[in-house]
């Protein structure tokens, strides 16, 4: 997840996210049997399916009051549709189909019948809106704060899924959707508290608190042929573009002036006095999907997915040798250090 409600400070010893998750990966075993691809590789765990041409998708996303959504700011129902359509977005990472969701709620006790209700009911519609069905999950008492933990599974042709290993120097680096627009509706919301708001930030509110990522472009990005890495953009370009560069040991060159920022996006920050690009590269939670692709079928790629998802589809740089890192590109051409991610874990 990207720009949460807290800045926790590290502690020492801390080791970050990427770094929890790989020594976790080594105390596991390693891939073997039916599964192909384990834990910490990528959005999704991949199963060998029945018969073996398929592939099954898992994934699970936590979300937990006061660190990922604030009850003052988002409906419970706004909090069930932004938990399933997390985990979902995992799911089109890979170019897969979701099947189902399970969740499991930690409730402190005190909620009133009317939370439960819009909670499910929320969950429900995300599930409506990106074809994952709600089919169950679990409840466990949690005395300090609200938490929702949403596990997805899906499906891909064994020989369709998409990882973030396979991106390859000469690739072009595209986005499938927008950036900037959740992390815009964080800074609205902390600056007005869903107060005087106008037409264009109460829509980028909206983004940030009820996302729509675009499940089915993945999917739809695979099939055509062509992309050799993808990932959805939870925790921001600035955080997930060096992940997908790191497990396909590569490096890249991504320009400013090229990013896709939706009117809504720039003009929320204008109001706020912030810089828009600065929320698109660092900001997170918009979901939109990173790829890199062969040179040759990108044109093809990005119309297919544009023509049936409907939804923008934009070159934003080039995939490099390993050697020459991450570079980004100010909107005057010239080099930029790359900058941080706006929210880290831990």
């Amino acid at each position: 997840m990207a720009k949460k409600h807290g800045k926790p400070k590290p502690a020492p010893g801390i080791l970050g996210e990427d770094g929890i998750i790989e020594l976790v990966r080594r105390q596991l075993d390693p891939d073997t049997g039916r599964v192909l691809l384990g834990a910490g590789a990528d959005d999704c765990a991949v199963i060998s399916g029945p018969g073996g041409d398929t592939a099954l998708l898992f994934t699970t996303d936590a979300m937990v009051q006061d660190v990922h959504f604030r009850l003052d700011w988002s409906s419970p129902y706004q909090v069930g549709w932004k938990a399933l359509a997390a985990a979902v977005s995992d799911i089109g990472a890979m170019g897969g189909r979701p099947l189902a969701a399970v969740a499991a709620v930690g409730l402190t006790g005190n909620e009133k019948e009317s939370t439960l209700r819009e909670l499910a009911r929320g969950m429900n519609a995300a599930g409506r809106l990106l074809g994952c069905p709600v089919a169950g999950g679990d409840t466990v008492r949690s005395p300090r704060a609200l938490s929702v933990t949403v596990s997805v599974i899906g499906e891909a042709g064994r020989d369709a899924v998409i990882t973030r290993k396979g991106a390859r120097p000469g690739d072009v680096l595209l986005l499938i959707g927008d950036i900037g627009a959740a992390a815009a509706g964080f800074e609205v919301l902390r600056a007005k508290d869903k107060k005087d708001m106008g037409a264009a930030e109460r829509r980028v509110v909206q983004r940030h608190l009820a996302p729509e990522p675009p499940v089915a472009a993945g999917r739809i990005a695979a099939a055509a042929g062509g992309v050799t890495a993808m990932m959805d953009l939870s925790d921001g370009l600035a955080a997930d573009l060096p992940r997908l560069c790191a497990r396909s040991g590569v490096g890249a060159v991504v320009r400013a002036a090229d990013l896709p920022i939706h009117p809504d996006t720039a003009r929320a920050c204008r109001n706020l006095g912030l810089d828009s690009l600065a929320a698109a590269v660092s900001g997170g939670e918009d979901y939109a999907l990173l790829l890199a692709a062969h040179p040759d079928r990108c044109e093809a790629m990005a119309a297919a997915v544009s023509a049936a998802a409907n939804v923008t589809v934009t070159i934003i740089g080039e995939v490099t040798d390993q050697a020459r890192g991450l570079v980004l590109l100010a909107p005057d051409g010239n080099p930029m250090p790359w900058p941080e991610p706006g929210f880290k874990h831990f």
